[in-house]
């Protein structure tokens, strides 16, 4: 592990969730089965213990990983403008992936905004 010093107030984005999402993950059980996951969406949290305490109760003892819902991004393509959640993990770890941040974003189509 390396620090060095940082300024957390140059930092343009910040997030302050109101929505976090929690992936339960399950591992293999057979010999060529894969990993299962199981999402919940928490809304009305008061922050992020909270949810943590909400989540380690829950998962019997399976790992899991916590995302804060993220700044909403605007794409442009071919048949026109597109709005993204973004989710950004704050907590654990996706057995599935190697190491790195991983940023989450969902197309959300006009007829669902």
């Amino acid at each position: 592990m390396k620090v060095t010093p940082s300024d957390l107030l140059a930092l343009e984005v910040r997030i302050s969730a109101k929505t976090f999402f929690v992936r339960f993950w399950d591992a293999p059980s057979g010999k060529y089965a894969g990993f299962r996951s199981e999402s919940a969406c928490i809304t009305e949290a008061k922050g992020i213990d909270e949810v943590l305490e909400w989540a380690k109760a829950k998962c019997n003892g399976r790992e899991f990983e916590v995302f804060a819902e993220g700044p909403a991004l605007v794409t442009q393509s071919p048949d026109g403008m597109h709005m993204q959640k973004s989710a950004v993990r704050i907590y654990g770890e996706n057995p599935t992936e190697s190491e790195g941040i991983e940023i989450h974003s969902v197309r959300v189509s006009k007829s669902e905004q």
